[in-house]
């Protein structure tokens, strides 16, 4: 759901329809208009359950759903694949016609790392398990990050990074029992440590060393590409529920999807819809607030998550 929000800028609510008819992103689709060369490298296979084959690249055409690897299939070992094919890829490709790429490293979710790495996960003795899993996820992070620097300094290399838009984001958090309310992962709850994720945009002609501390989103990533990159002059109501980075817009609520329900969440409170029709509302610390009435958000949320059907 973290991906489909990141491409299609609407709720993933629709995720189920857009699957069913293998509707692409009017992002993709700008692209593939456009003739972008599309380089599509993850390390996780593209199918089930992300079935992002019969939605996100359903029209691209020799689609690589998963990268297989001689070897034992460590997660690890296929981020560092993708790192190596991605140039490949380049060189191989036509230079004449831009590109879009998509690098998708698996390796933090498994947390697991080059046994280099694993000999640092040094813990203090009377540590538990969320304790050395946390270890472990930061040094999985310190080696993706430096994957993402060697794919960068390629980019230098060719001396493409001055004419190309590079993105470093995630799908999705992980949880370590922070708010000590037994939550840990992601998709188990709605919480900020599994919602928020980094956004690191180097930008040809933006200003540098810029922070942004507005409430930005997934939904805003696709709105921001078509306008300032591939020449949407639409409204991003037309074909989107977010708005552009570079606005001073930021949202009030969002509505958010996991394997099973659904929550809208707003800067405050999060209320958290089950499959049976039961709701909670939790505070933004994500602990239960009792009595709390439905925030007027909800309607407009639901109305969100039909506008984009075909009447």
């Amino acid at each position: 759901m973290g991906l489909f929000s990141l491409f299609y800028g609407i709720p993933p609510t629709y995720e189920p329809h857009v699957q069913t008819n293998k509707i692409t992103p009017v992002l993709v689709n700008r692209l593939l208009d456009r003739n972008y060369r599309m380089g599509i490298f993850s390390s996780y296979r593209i199918t089930i359950p992300a079935s992002l084959d019969l939605t996100v690249f359903a029209r691209v055409p020799n689609l690589r759903c998963e990268t297989v690897i001689p070897g034992p299939p460590d997660p690890w070992r296929k981020d560092s694949a993708i790192t190596r094919q991605w140039p490949q890829w380049l060189d191989a490709s036509d230079s004449a016609r831009p590109f879009f790429g998509f690098l998708f490293y698996d390796a933090m979710l498994k947390q697991k790392c080059p046994p280099a790495y694993e000999k640092r996960a040094m813990v203090h003795a009377n540590a538990g398990e969320l304790e050395k899993n946390h270890r472990k996820y930061e040094l999985t992070m310190t080696y993706i990050d430096s994957l993402i620097g060697s794919v960068l300094d390629d980019l230098i290399r060719r001396d493409l990074l001055s004419s190309t838009i590079v993105m470093i984001t995630a799908d999705h958090g992980l949880e370590f029992d922070e708010n000590h309310l037994g939550f840990t992962g992601h998709g188990s709850a709605f919480s900020d440590y599994q919602l928020r994720v980094p956004l690191y945009v180097a930008w040809p002609g933006k200003a540098t060393g810029t922070v942004s501390d507005k409430r930005t989103s997934h939904y805003d990533i696709c709105v921001t590409l078509m306008q300032e990159a591939l020449g949407c002059s639409n409204p991003p109501s037309d074909y989107s529920s977010g708005n552009n980075i570079f606005s001073s817009v930021e949202w009030n609520w969002l509505a958010a999807g996991s394997y099973f329900n659904n929550a809208v969440i707003e800067p405050q409170q999060v209320t958290i819809q089950y499959p049976t029709g039961y709701y909670e509302v939790r505070d933004h610390r994500y602990q239960p607030v009792a009595n709390r009435k439905v925030s007027t958000a909800l309607a407009d949320a639901f109305s969100e998550m039909s506008r984009f059907f075909v009447r």
